[in-house]
């Protein structure tokens, strides 16, 4: 059985740092201890005037999402899990993160501020967010607001985007300081039959606006050909220089990435 590992960077945006501005993004991924699953999230605080606390947000929201998703699928068997999954992701599922996240937000400010403003000030927090969970018989995804997520198959000339980002009818972005957020999460299940070598690409999408004539789905095939040719620790190694050079030359934007593989590397379990 092949299982999944995953080595993931957040990386301060060019523009960020001239402006001496911390990245806004967060990630998170956990491991399932029997090695059964793997959880990502990847989020992006807004960063405008409106959202002064939204890397506090972005923090708050991958932590939650990787522990709401570890808790279905640590409680549940895979065929279970799969079921559960499509049964729910439409509404309880995101519902649940909308309340956990927006509770701790709650808490945060409280402590922040000392007192509890009404009406409560989400925007202030507000962030996108997407997160995966990668078993050994399915891939659930969704996601709030933009971010790009990409399969990468076999020699990596196989590339497949796993969901499709949202956006309101004025081209804005959706965010989970919404009210009743929940319904504008995008989901997404796969079944997987095969254990083919894949690599999936998780990343906020400071990466994808490098490359505004093409290309991004070029530099995710590099990542996976540079995985099997070089291994793990090299692109855990290199991969921040990799975003920081994309950002100077590209967007200038925080870029946060997860990369989430099983086969590809030489393991022996």
């Amino acid at each position: 059985m092949k299982r999944w590992d995953a080595i993931g960077c957040a990386a301060a945006g060019a523009a960020h740092l001239s402006r001496g501005r911390p990245c806004q993004d967060a990630l998170r991924l956990f491991f399932d201890p029997s090695g059964k699953f793997i959880v990502a999230a990847v989020a992006d605080g807004h960063g405008s005037e409106s959202c002064p606390y939204s890397l506090e947000g972005a923090e708050a929201a991958a932590e939650v999402a990787v522990e709401l998703l570890a808790e279905i699928l640590s409680g549940r068997d895979s065929f279970e899990s799969f079921s559960f999954f499509d049964a729910q992701r439409e509404i309880w599922i995101p519902k649940q993160l909308e309340t956990i996240w927006k509770n701790k937000i709650k808490l945060i400010h409280a402590e922040r501020e000392r007192a509890d403003i009404k009406p409560f000030p989400f925007i202030m927090y507000g962030t996108t967010l997407l997160t995966l969970a990668a078993s050994e018989e399915f891939i659930f995804i969704m996601q709030i607001g933009d971010g790009d997520a990409l399969l990468a198959c076999e020699d990596g000339s196989e590339i497949m985007r796993l969901i499709e980002a949202d956006e309101n009818d004025s081209g804005d972005t959706f965010s989970l300081c919404m009210d009743d957020c929940w319904k504008y999460f995008q989901t997404a299940l796969y079944p997987l039959e095969t254990e083919r070598d894949t690599m999936i690409l998780l990343s906020t999408d400071g990466y994808s606006n490098c490359f505004p004539g093409g290309g991004f789905e070029r530099a995710c095939a590099d990542i996976y050909e540079s995985l099997c040719a070089n291994g793990k620790e090299y692109v855990e190694n290199n991969l921040r220089e990799w975003l920081e050079t994309s950002s100077a030359n590209g967007s200038g934007d925080d870029i946060t990435v997860a990369l989430i593989f099983r086969g590809m590397l030489d393991f022996d379990f």
